[in-house]
């Protein structure tokens, strides 16, 4: 769960602190999930967010933050390098059209609300594939996903990133709405090429792309996963395999952060 104006890390230490403070056996989900009713008339923090600073003023229909509320423009990135292995593509494939069911999609490009999703599967420097740009159609995104096709390449995250800024959020066919907030999320282990991921970090900040990161497996660089999630370490999600994303447990929990 996002708050919209404020600091992950803001939401994060008002619930640590309750749940330090309480014997409630209330999860630090459940509670970061509550701190919506922190917002009162006009728009302004109250609770235990309002004890950690200054209160933070902002439309009032931005809090309730989920996708039917407000307008999310998610572009998945999925890493198509060997040591992914087909029967895991197919596994996270099958993990990008569970969200689409999922999460309630726009009715047209300029839906002032509701989501669109695109997915980019990334390779080697040259070898990026835009599976389906961003759309609100179920069809669209099924009929892309049965035929789309493993890469089994080398990885290059940060050639991944530039192309899906170039082609997908900035692309030919309307690109990423101005008013919606721009997530990417990356299905990835982080262990990748280093070439120009310098430059796609400082491109997605200038996007004020809001990342969430997907780590499959024990063997990840910790490094390369912070960069690509500009920092966040509450948006980095470690699952020890492809058979954990279709769990509740995790599968929940993502679409209650994505939205």
């Amino acid at each position: 769960m996002r708050f919209p104006g404020v600091p992950n890390d803001w939401a994060m230490a008002a619930c640590m602190g309750e749940l330090n403070s309480s014997s409630s056996r209330e999860s630090l989900d459940g509670c970061l999930v509550n701190r919506v009713q922190d917002v009162c008339r006009d728009g302004v923090i109250l609770g235990p967010l309002a004890r950690l600073g200054p209160p933070y003023i902002f439309p009032a229909e931005l809090y309730v933050a989920q996708c039917t509320q407000r307008p999310v423009d998610i572009v998945f990135l999925l890493d198509g390098s060997e040591r992914l292995g087909e029967q895991n593509f197919h596994k996270a494939r099958r993990f990008v059209e569970e969200v689409s069911r999922r999460l309630t999609l726009a009715r047209k490009d300029d839906d002032p609300l509701n989501a669109r999703m695109a997915l980019l599967q990334y390779g080697s420097q040259n070898q990026q594939q835009v599976v389906f740009p961003l759309t609100y159609n179920l069809t669209t995104i099924h009929e892309a996903l049965e035929r789309t096709a493993y890469l089994n390449s080398f990885s290059h995250v940060g050639a991944g990133i530039v192309h899906a800024i170039n082609n997908v959020v900035r692309g030919a066919r309307g690109g990423a709405r101005r008013h919606a907030e721009l997530s990417f999320v990356f299905l990835t282990d982080g262990v990748t090429g280093n070439d120009s991921l310098e430059e796609s970090v400082h491109s997605m900040r200038k996007q004020n792309v809001v990342p969430t990161v997907v780590a499959v497996g024990s063997d990840v660089d910790m490094d390369v996963l912070t960069k690509i999630s500009l920092g966040d370490r509450a948006a980095i999600f470690r699952e020890k395999d492809f058979d954990s994303l279709a769990q509740p447990s995790f599968f929940d929990r993502f679409i209650r952060w994505i939205c």
